[in-house]
């Protein structure tokens, strides 16, 4: 039950988000079906970090859609990709994508509605500081606490680069990315 809260307010973020982007009844109907969505239904009250992951994710992404000052929009979204971050990697290939999408959109504008490149820098730049002081605050207290060993197993030798941990054959895991490369 401790993370049927998160799930909750990641549904009611979608709706905003769906609310900004097709109206209150697009946002009303597609959460009914996500709510009615049986897999969803087993899955928002377990125990797993991508409860998490998905209140930071779709934070992310409301922040972005729905703050209008861009000091608070940067960092808020910052903030919430650090907690995706921290609680998943999955962030990384996600947010690659939306700043490449983010790219395109801004090309596709016309150039006197386009941020000017300072003020776009500036907020990039929060947001970033955001994000990488939210993920260096888990790691520290995760360090501080003993856990430093397990969560290089867990996230480098598990998650990011299989195969890669404290017994891991250096040179084979080398010549694989070579391969693979």
């Amino acid at each position: 039950l401790a993370m049927v809260p998160l799930a909750i307010a990641a549904f009611v973020l979608a709706w905003y988000c769906g609310r900004a982007l097709w109206g209150r009844a697009a946002a009303s109907l597609g959460l009914a079906l996500l709510a009615l969505e049986p897999t969803y239904q087993r899955m928002a009250g377990q125990f797993r970090a991508d409860t998490l992951w998905a209140l930071g994710w779709i934070a992310a992404m409301a922040a972005c859609m729905l703050v209008r000052r861009p000091l608070w929009r940067s960092l808020l979204t910052g903030l919430a990709v650090g907690v995706a971050m921290a609680s998943s990697l999955k962030t990384i290939p996600l947010l690659a994508s939306a700043v490449v999408a983010g790219g395109f959109v801004l090309l596709c504008l016309p150039r006197q509605a386009r941020p000017r490149a300072a003020s776009l820098t500036g907020e990039l730049a929060i947001g970033a500081l955001a994000a990488t002081a939210v993920v260096t605050i888990v790691v520290a207290s995760v360090a501080l606490q003993g856990g430093w060993t397990a969560m290089h197993e867990a996230v480098l030798g598990h998650n990011l680069l299989p195969g890669f941990g404290r017994n891991a054959n250096t040179r084979q895991m080398a010549l694989r990315c070579l391969e693979a490369g």
